[in-house]
């Protein structure tokens, strides 16, 4: 038996032409709201209004994972099918309480991908894509 209770979360955004996008939040939800990028009191990087999911298994995660990617900002380029046209962010938080103390701790783990920036000559982009590609660099 372990001393400690753990909690994992995770959310999932991504960055297109200078915007946060939340990747989590039901496509029902005809206002969404604007999400801001603050700093916690413990020091961690926080982003305010966004959807924070519970995890419980690693299916749970690579689902979660797999409808966030279903979101992004993709375009087909003559190099790519799929060319991410956004950077990514994925946070998986940890927190810890030790069960004698009740003394918590917290982490956050994040993965990033960031969008390539190709050259539009061998991409064959068009108006649009080079907007995108600005907006990436």
């Amino acid at each position: 038996m372990t001393s400690f209770d753990v909690r994992l979360d995770c959310y999932m955004v991504e960055i297109y032409k200078g915007e946060m996008r939340d990747l989590l939040l039901s496509k029902k939800v005809v206002e969404k709201p604007k999400l801001e990028v603050r700093m916690n009191a413990e020091g961690q990087v926080v982003i305010k209004n966004v959807v924070i999911r519970n995890l419980s298994t690693i299916e749970e995660c690579n689902d979660v994972f797999e409808r966030g990617l279903g979101g992004r900002q993709t375009r087909k380029t003559l190099m790519n099918d799929e060319s991410s046209r956004s950077h990514l962010i994925f946070a998986i938080i940890i927190e810890s309480t030790n069960r004698r103390t009740g003394k918590k701790q917290s982490g956050k783990l994040s993965f990033i991908d960031l969008a390539g920036s190709e050259s539009s000559k061998k991409t064959g982009t068009d108006k649009e894509g080079q907007q995108e590609a600005n907006a990436i660099n």
